[in-house]
């Protein structure tokens, strides 16, 4: 089998595996949680000779209190042979069939086959979940339908064998079933990301904590390659009966902060017909700001408090690409709805120098979008070989009248965000500070979904809350714990933490086939009792498994 090495795109979708360091500390990772858009991005023009840059440490938010791991008796761990490992810092970084008009195609009318590598720590996972470390057999897995949704399943080979029987993988939906479902233009196909492995790594994650046994879950893989996608996708995990759906990424516009937009509009189909929605929370702590929408006597907007002209970030690292996405809450339930408020995104030096722009005109939804024309209120900025120093970022008001009700997200994502050892103490030392990032309303849809489970991690650099109309979230945090595959690869982040909670549910479901997400929000809100502050910081709490004699007497009281 080709091993591939995860590359980060757009630095935001999966990161890129940089090579180990041995003599030095592994720091821990800053992780990119996928985005998906379908706009190009505008392209700005780099800087000149770069500045050196003083190694400033941003401050570590306190993290949430951390309830004990559940004892669980010690039996053999799975995969007990060690296998030499070499970790890599990771950035990273989706009843009853409803009748279906017309079926979608599949890439193979087969069995979904798998890749030969596995996950050699399943059993310290299943541990810390509350599991048995060693699955036993439970053949009510096969009346459990998973569905993950993602952009790339690389490495799904028909010609190995790999996951449960039943299982299946959809890349292309048939024009037919698209024009019956009423899911966008027919001839519109976007096939998976070339080389991209997320959605199957994350599949593998959750069936190894299931048991990996061909009992099940049924797993069908399913192409949510934008938004368009996404909605296909949702539809037809909705047709094929799907009990639970995985998605560990977010969509970097389609929603207005608070849950709503179309992107969660589609969500909440899945969430109506019964379906149990895991997401993750995201990598991107300390990289968001959001803010009120206040324009000055120049039309250049002002921050915070103190009114100030731009937002200043600091890059430490040369040669390192920049990707700014602007959005603001004009978004409506229905995709490309338009918008007449048009916002401007400006990089620039401290000293004025304008090093790149993203000016699309936005439009209202009467009027097609053209060349350098968008029906969405979003700007996405690409700073190709950023050298090290001091930027700001400023945004001007064109178009459009602004009220107090108006907030706008700056999301800074650099390819190279991994933590990297410091030339002069070998620290490890973040690549990106972000002076004026808010720490807080950092969920992008649909994390932000108040149906949603949301899947955080007790670690630096997973996303927070609240939302912008000050719910809680996200509804859980899991301890960090990396996946250790059998071919030398270490990965981590919250859409591995999500992929575990997935497959947890996998076995919760199989037990108690009438669970749904009403009852798994009431077990939230019991864990939750000792925790209660009477802020909204820290937003989540650590995970703990019900027994089963727990969530017979909460769904009964339910009922």
């Amino acid at each position: 089998m080709i091993v591939h090495r995860i590359v980060i795109i757009s630095g935001l979708l999966l990161g890129g595996v940089v090579d180990a360091q041995p003599e030095l500390p592994v720091p821990k990772p800053i992780m990119k949680t996928p985005a998906l858009g379908p706009e190009p991005a505008p392209v700005g023009s780099a800087p000149g000779s770069p500045t050196p840059v003083p190694a400033l440490v941003p401050p570590v938010p306190a993290p949430p209190v951390v309830l004990p791991p559940p004892v669980v008796p010690a039996p053999e761990i799975l995969n007990p042979a060690p296998i030499p490992q070499v970790v890599k810092p990771i950035i990273a970084d989706k009843a009853v069939p409803m009748a279906v008009i017309a079926k979608p195609m599949v890439v193979e009318d087969k069995p979904l086959l798998g890749p030969s590598a596995r996950l050699i720590n399943a059993g310290e996972v299943r541990t810390r979940l509350g599991l048995p470390a060693q699955a036993p057999s439970k053949p009510n897995l096969a009346n459990v339908k998973i569905a993950v949704l993602d952009f790339g399943f690389e490495g799904c080979d028909p010609k190995k064998l790999g996951f449960p029987a039943g299982s299946t993988i959809v890349e292309n939906y048939s024009p037919e079933w698209i024009k019956a479902n009423n899911l966008g233009d027919p001839d519109y196909q976007k096939g998976f990301e070339a080389g991209n492995s997320h959605g199957r790594l994350m599949a593998q994650a959750a069936w190894a904590v299931a048991g990996n046994s061909q009992q099940g879950p049924v797993f069908l893989l399913l192409n949510a390659n934008g938004p368009t996608l996404f909605r296909r996708a949702v539809r037809h995990a909705i047709e094929q009966g799907v009990q639970i759906i995985l998605f560990s990424a977010h969509f970097e516009g389609g929603g207005n902060f608070d849950g709503h937009g179309s992107i969660n509009a589609i969500v909440d189909e899945a969430v109506r017909a019964g379906i149990i929605w895991i997401n993750a929370a995201g990598n991107h702590h300390g990289r968001v700001y959001n803010g009120p929408i206040t324009p000055g006597a120049d039309g250049f907007l002002q921050f915070g408090p103190t009114k100030k002209s731009g937002l200043q970030f600091i890059n430490r690292l040369d040669e390192n690409t920049h990707n700014i996405i602007l959005t603001w809450n004009d978004y409506s339930e229905q995709e490309d709805a338009g918008t007449t408020k048009d916002l401007v995104l400006i990089a620039e030096t401290l000293g004025g120098k304008e090093i790149g722009r993203a000016d699309l005109k936005q439009v209202g939804r009467d009027k097609p979008a053209g060349e350098g024309e968008t029906h969405n209120p979003r700007e996405r900025l690409t700073l190709p070989s950023l050298g090290a120093g001091f930027y700001r970022l400023r945004v001007q008001a064109k178009a459009g009248a602004f009220t107090a009700k108006d907030r706008l997200r700056i999301l800074i994502s650099p390819t190279r965000g991994e933590p990297y050892p410091h030339p002069d103490t070998g620290k490890p030392t973040d690549p990106l500070v972000f002076t004026d990032a808010s720490n807080e309303e950092e969920l992008f849809p649909p994390a932000d979904n108040p149906r949603v489970l949301t899947v955080g991690e007790l670690a630096e650099y997973s996303a927070v809350g609240p939302t912008s109309d000050r719910r809680l979230k996200p509804d859980l945090l899991l301890t960090s714990l990396p996946a250790k595959w059998s071919n030398g690869e270490v990965f981590g982040g919250t859409s591995y933490s999500a992929a575990y909670f997935a497959g947890l549910m996998t076995v919760l479901k199989a037990d108690h086939p009438k669970l749904q997400t009403n009852d798994l929000m009431a077990w939230l809100a019991v864990i939750r009792k000792p925790f209660r502050t009477t802020t909204l910081k820290p937003a989540p709490v650590p995970w703990r498994t019900p027994a089963a004699t727990e969530l017979d007497s909460l769904m009964a009281s339910l009922r």
